[in-house]
């Protein structure tokens, strides 16, 4: 005979149980993470910003008629060092043309 009531179970699953492998996951994930933002911290400033600085303080130089200014960045093929080269090579070319005008003006 149904009565139509209610029944309740109350079950109790440790925390540890449940959460435990969760929490040791989230932790490894966290510091995994972590340790890869520092690298690509490290690795974005050795390999990028250095030489981002580099030719801005060398383009600053040059703007302000220091027409020996270079970058002192190794020229390689590679996209950043290609453009320190070929701004290492305008800043020669102005300096040398430069060179010629004044000399060019010397009695």
């Amino acid at each position: 005979m149904d009565d139509g009531g209610c029944v309740y179970v109350r079950v109790g699953v440790p925390k540890a149980e449940i959460f435990g492998p969760i929490d040791h996951r989230l932790r490894h994930n966290v510091a995994a993470t972590l340790l890869a933002f520092a690298i690509a911290g490290f690795g974005s400033d050795y390999f990028v910003l250095r030489r981002m600085r580099a030719l801005g303080h060398a383009a600053e130089r040059l703007g302000q008629g220091d027409l020996g200014a270079r970058t002192g960045l190794p020229h390689r093929p590679e996209e950043m060092r290609e453009l320190a080269r070929r701004f290492d090579e305008m800043a020669a070319g102005i300096e040398d043309h430069v060179g010629r005008i004044l000399a060019a003006d010397q009695p």
